[in-house]
């Protein structure tokens, strides 16, 4: 413990410390080091990592630049990161620091009442108020940050409100991210301030656009910005998308909640009845342990337990052809995926069961639909929100499904303020026996790839960077036709259809009438742009 903790400890220690630092006298026991290793310092408003496009873009953007080169720093508050998204900042690049800033901010009773006035009250703006909130701006700066030497200080969400307030006071450069179209966010949402958020963009250094046609009207509605506004398109983020999609998609989606599956009728079945008896007998006697039964961990069995034991056995060999013969497709021994699950535990004797008790019904329906290959599963991700058009997605597919009950529609939505409006659309819908909603996926990538095509309904997007994931991992895209996001789709790698319901609805059904024939995306130049506008933020 002492060559571990006090390697260093000597009888004068305390006295050669106190003239060092009192007196300036140096001893030969004293070693003194810089903290600073020379480099810029670049601190980064990442948020809580959620799973959303913002959080997506970020991690792209620290995989693809050179992350050497200056120290960066995500920060959020140290409340905002969930439990759920921890592993995000685990993966970061190993030379990105992460910093959850704790406690809240100072200030007398009458400054905090002021502030508080002025983040949540568009009218509340008067010329002495700013005296007051530079005052509270810089002490808050320098308890969060201290004397760190911060070089670059980027508000990356583009939307908390204390950190833009921030930037109208602080000293140094800094950058404000901007991911869509705020204007058209603000009348949907009203999720931010805009005298904070447009008095942020004033004061920046720099204005960081992630498409060209957000310019012109932030330019001609914002006086002052024109000459900082920049443009640094997204990270496409293939590698790291295709990595994720690598992973087991059985893995993936245990631990993923089900917001809608409609199972009434089929529970009804004399299958599913069967199934959910069986499956009772079996779990009130025994434990199936990795695909092995066991009978209550006893090695030894009496006469009666062993009869016992016989029955299970032949209820589980029961269930396992009940559920085979309910989800005949899925639960083929030549599936691939039972295959692959086999392969990896060869010891497991009831397969189909040990899927069940993984997955649960709702869940093996949507890898029964994928695994058919007479229906076509098309898919979209994105939050419970007006942004994401899932109410004219889901009018799309009923139109279609109406038409032709052989296709399927996935919804992978982690959280959002429309989320009781959209189930209850969906419950009440003719096409609902074929959607499924999950709700928040670790990794959406896998299911992404195993799916036919992705639908993007949103009425508006800075860039529908999922699109591209999509691409990336060779799944057809049906998108809606958002300039900010079809750019760089310039060589029919994407079925690109009118933005509005019979545009979407249009779009499925020439995607199941005719045979697309979409080309490969090519990653590499954008890649090779967004690193060259990056690099550009931190020029004069």
């Amino acid at each position: 413990m002492s060559q571990r903790f006090c390697q260093f400890d000597y009888q004068h220690g305390s006295h050669d410390l106190m003239n060092y630092i009192l007196m300036n006298k140096t001893s030969p026991k004293i070693i003194s080091s810089k903290v600073h290793n020379g480099k810029e310092t670049v601190v980064i408003l990442s948020g809580g990592f959620w799973d959303n496009g913002i959080t997506s873009a970020l991690l792209n953007t620290l995989e693809n630049i050179d992350t050497s080169e200056r120290n960066y720093i995500c920060f959020f508050g140290k409340n905002k990161v969930k439990k759920e998204h921890f592993y995000k900042l685990k993966n970061l690049p190993e030379n990105v620091q992460f910093y959850p800033v704790p406690g809240s901010m100072n200030g007398t009773l009458i400054q905090r009442l002021i502030n508080s006035q002025y983040m949540w009250k568009e009218w509340f703006k008067f010329p002495f108020i700013n005296k007051i909130l530079a005052k509270i701006y810089q002490a808050e700066y320098q308890r969060v940050f201290g004397t760190l030497k911060v070089d670059w200080f980027i508000h990356y969400t583009g939307f908390e409100r204390k950190y833009a307030e921030m930037v109208r006071h602080m000293n140094h450069k800094t950058v404000m991210y901007v991911h869509t179209d705020m204007f058209q966010e603000y009348e949907a949402k009203q999720n931010f301030s805009k005298k904070v958020v447009f008095g942020a963009y004033q004061s920046a250094s720099k204005v960081v656009l992630v498409h060209e046609n957000l310019r012109e009207e932030l330019v001609e509605k914002i006086a002052g910005i024109a000459d900082k506004v920049i443009v640094v398109n997204n990270f496409l983020g293939e590698e790291r998308v295709r990595r994720f999609a690598a992973e087991s998609l059985i893995a993936s989606l245990v631990d993923v909640p089900v917001d809608y599956s409609f199972n009434e009728e089929r529970m009804a079945t004399d299958n599913y009845r069967k199934a959910v008896l069986l499956n009772d007998l079996v779990g009130t006697h025994t434990n199936v342990q990795n695909g092995q039964l066991l009978l209550n961990g006893q090695a030894a069995l009496t006469a009666n337990e062993q009869t016992i034991f016989t029955h299970v056995e032949q209820a589980l060999t029961g269930l396992e052809k009940t559920l085979a013969e309910t989800f005949p497709t899925i639960l083929n021994p030549e599936n691939k995926l039972l295959k692959a699950l086999k392969e990896e535990q060869p010891d497991l004797h009831y397969p189909n069961k040990f899927i069940v008790d993984q997955l649960r019904i709702s869940k093996l329906r949507l890898l029964e639909f994928i695994a058919d290959e007479q229906i076509t599963v098309f898919m979209n991700i994105g939050r419970y929100d007006y942004q994401k058009g899932h109410d004219r997605l889901i009018e799309a597919f009923e139109r279609n499904y109406e038409q032709n009950n052989q296709i399927a529609l996935v919804l992978v939505c982690p959280h959002g303020v429309l989320k009781k409006e959209t189930i209850e659309k969906v419950r009440q819908s003719s096409a609902r026996e074929n959607i499924i909603i999950l709700g928040g996926m670790r990794n959406p990538y896998v299911l992404l790839k195993a799916i036919d095509a992705f639908v993007l309904s949103s009425h508006y997007e800075g860039l529908g960077l999922v699109v591209y994931e999509a691409l990336a991992v060779g799944t057809d895209v049906i998108t809606v036709n958002l300039t900010e996001t079809i750019t760089l789709l310039q060589n029919n790698e994407a079925l690109i259809v009118e933005n509005t319901e019979m545009g979407i609805t249009q779009g499925i059904t020439d995607y199941l009438g005719a045979s697309i024939d979409l080309n490969a995306f090519d990653f590499e130049a954008p890649k090779a742009q967004s690193r060259e506008e990056f690099t550009a933020i931190f020029k004069s």
